[in-house]
């Protein structure tokens, strides 16, 4: 005795389901990469503001580097008086004070 084949309407019913469950994956495989996009784009946006807040705090910390270098200067020029130095001695004891001016400000030898 043969066994049973399933009927016409059975195997169309089979194969609606299969059809179904495949638009059903394309559909959430769609909703899931639309959901990554806009999480990209939220990362990156977040990542920009980061990066624009961190140039504004350079921005003000290298300001106030330069105020404190000009007033460092001006300290200097009040204490130097308006004499030019008179010998090659002077000159270089004025570099090397310039130098070491500039180590203390910036934090290089540190």
């Amino acid at each position: 005795m043969r066994p049973e084949l399933p009927q016409h309407a059975e195997i169309e019913a089979a194969f609606a389901q299969v059809l179904q469950a495949e638009r059903d994956a394309e559909a959430e495989l769609a909703r899931c990469k639309a959901e990554c996009a806009a999480e990209i784009a939220r990362a990156t946006r977040q990542a920009e503001a980061i990066a624009a807040r961190a140039e504004r705090r350079i921005g003000i910390l290298n300001r106030g580097r330069a105020e404190a270098v000009e007033r460092r200067i001006a300290e200097l020029d009040a204490a130097a008086g308006s004499e030019a130095p008179r010998s090659d001695g002077d000159v270089a004891g004025l570099a090397r004070a310039a130098q070491a001016l500039a180590r203390e400000l910036t934090g290089a030898g540190t």
